[in-house]
């Protein structure tokens, strides 16, 4: 029977007290057997503790470990079992399944549930690509004529999986923790709609089920392309053109004659791309409203009625919105001079240059920086683990090592960059990961040793494309009449003091002039020239006279409202601000 520290303790300090082993036993609920065993080791020890043990023997070595990780690493969807029989066959070493789980877990690789996607062929992503190219620079004139049309099919009971409950562990099946489903959605209904930057066509049920239903060809021209595509296709006019999938209804040959009859354009949408489309978003949009009604459709005739209501309830707005993020779905978001990236330390930085990868520095074995930071970056912030993780990056691949960097792993005693640099030494760098580089300009080496090394970095959504913005003026604010914010209100462009310090030592003052009190908040205000008192206009006054002094010196000038309204503030708790100018330049704007 195994005895904790303080019981040891207890049965030490009794014995000493005169108590005899099996007294002892009996208070503290313990066999004598147990009580002898715990004061002997104290008389040997003399410490309460047991004696450390060694532990089981690890039937695995460093190199059937990094095998282990490699073979998973190399196939993903390997199982256990899978990597036990190929650790068998190639290694010749036995072990469990659980071995070899427990190995891939000191490894931080743990099962999960794959992320599904469609399966995308070649042909797939050239169509993709064809479509990018041709409508990239489509203006919002040109996408005004389209009309995007679609089917959809929606469940009476159906879900999108994406609801949540807050549950305790074991409470998986728990009654109130469970979400019941229905065979085949308990019923459905097809529909067609289209959309476009004028409006929402009405909405279309399909008859599905049965002998003759479905969306068949001549359905789709009798119901669809003549009630509601010919009539609008006449008000939008000859630029009119159609967009539709590949199904079977559409390219049948009855559909695409009577298209070549009525002179109706169609545009290409190519297959698995749903985001082409917008009417899809618009879709999911109907589903989550029509299943947040309470109480829910019980029926198909009221999921019909729900979703007519809703589909007209959706806004125009958002169908112009959805249609107006076009060009961005189109777009290659390639790396841009501006656009933000960051480290797994949290070394975020500004993409300040893109050079060729010719004009780059290269080491003596060629090998090309993908990134340069700037190493001013990292004595204020502090940045450490990035250059431990450079380190180890760099010293994983010559030693066939997958490196462990959790913190209390080092000591001062061994620190990580000792522990990295004799790595890196054994295999024939530097010892504080530094390489000589040379110009890939003209070639010269550099005089200063290079910190050079393999990281982790990722791109953050904050991209010049999304963030820029152009104005003079503008929308203002009633109470300041300085511009508002906000990219989407037409706000203006923030100015803050270091780039008010950049345009000043850059002499660019009519820059600043332009920025802060042009396209500002510019305003005509008289002052008296005698006081320098800000006057207030008064109706029963015609010529502008100081109420102060009783000079009529009053003149016009231009400054910022901000400050007009900053000198009232203070002349509310009596405190007087005057102004003293010379000169007609110095008070003419």
């Amino acid at each position: 029977m195994d005895t904790t520290p303080e019981e040891a303790a207890q049965v030490v300090a009794l014995l000493q007290q005169g108590l005899s082993q099996r007294a002892v036993a009996a208070q503290l609920h313990l066999s004598q057997s147990a009580v002898s065993r715990v004061y002997r080791r104290f008389q040997e020890t003399g410490a309460f503790n047991r004696r450390p043990r060694t532990g089981r023997h690890r039937c695995t070595s460093e190199r059937d470990d990094r095998f282990i990780v490699s073979t998973s690493l190399r196939n993903r969807h390997l199982t256990g079992v899978d990597v036990q029989q190929e650790l068998r066959r190639v290694r010749q070493v036995a072990v469990s399944e659980w071995t070899v789980r427990r190995r891939l877990k000191e490894a931080n690789l743990t099962p999960k549930r794959p992320a599904s996607g469609p399966k995308l062929t070649a042909g797939h992503r050239q169509a993709r690509l064809q479509f990018a190219r041709e409508h990239l620079d489509w203006s919002i004139a040109q996408w005004r004529s389209v009309l995007f049309t679609d089917e959809c099919r929606v469940c009476l009971h159906g879900s999108d999986r994406r609801g949540r409950v807050y549950r305790r562990p074991g409470e998986r099946f728990a009654q109130c923790c469970f979400a019941e489903t229905v065979a085949y959605g308990g019923g459905s209904c097809m529909m067609w709609a289209g959309i476009s930057l004028e409006g929402k066509t009405a909405l279309v049920f399909v008859p599905g089920g049965g002998r003759g239903g479905g969306l068949t060809a001549d359905r789709y021209i009798t119901d669809i392309l003549l009630g509601h595509v010919v009539p609008y296709a006449e008000f939008v006019g000859e630029d009119f053109v159609l967009m539709h999938d590949n199904a079977r209804c559409h390219t049948a040959r009855v559909s695409r004659q009577f298209l070549r009859e009525k002179e109706l354009r169609t545009m290409d949408w190519p297959a698995l791309s749903p985001d082409l489309n917008p009417i899809e978003h618009l879709w999911d949009e109907l589903k989550r409203r029509v299943r947040a009604r309470n109480p829910v459709p019980a029926s198909v005739d009221e999921l019909k009625t729900a979703l007519l209501e809703e589909w007209d309830g959706i806004p125009q707005e958002t169908v112009k919105k959805l249609i107006r993020s076009m060009r961005n779905r189109l777009q290659a978001r390639n790396p841009s001079v501006g656009d933000k990236f960051a480290s797994r330390a949290g070394q975020k930085g500004i993409c300040s240059q893109l050079w060729p990868a010719e004009d780059l520095p290269f080491t003596e074995a060629g090998l090309v920086p993908d990134v340069l930071f700037n190493p001013h970056g990292f004595p204020s912030r502090m940045t450490i683990a990035m250059m431990l993780e450079c380190m180890a990056g760099k010293s994983a691949p010559l030693h066939g090592q997958v490196h462990d960097a959790t913190p209390f792993r080092f000591n001062e005693q061994d620190t990580a960059v000792d522990h990295f640099g004799r790595l890196l030494e054994a295999g024939g760098y530097n010892y504080y990961g530094t390489e000589r580089m040379y110009s890939g300009a003209d070639g010269r080496e550099m005089v200063a040793d290079i910190f050079f090394g393999v990281i982790h970095y990722q791109r953050l959504r904050h991209m010049v494309s999304d963030k820029w913005q152009v104005r003079t003026t503008g929308a203002v604010d009633a109470l300041t009449r300085q511009p508002v914010k906000g990219r989407r209100r037409g706000g203006g462009v923030r100015l803050g003091e270091m780039e008010r310090d950049a345009l000043i030592s850059h002499g660019a003052s009519f820059v600043l002039q332009d920025r802060l009190l042009h396209c500002s908040d510019k305003t005509e205000a008289t002052i008296c020239t005698s006081c320098g008192s800000l006057l207030g206009p008064l109706i029963s006054c015609a010529a502008g006279a100081c109420r102060l002094c009783g000079a009529a010196a009053a003149r016009q000038l231009a400054i910022p409202y901000i400050f007009k309204f900053f000198v009232t503030q203070l002349a509310a708790v009596n405190i007087n601000v005057r102004i003293h100018c010379e000169g007609q330049a110095a008070i003419t704007a």
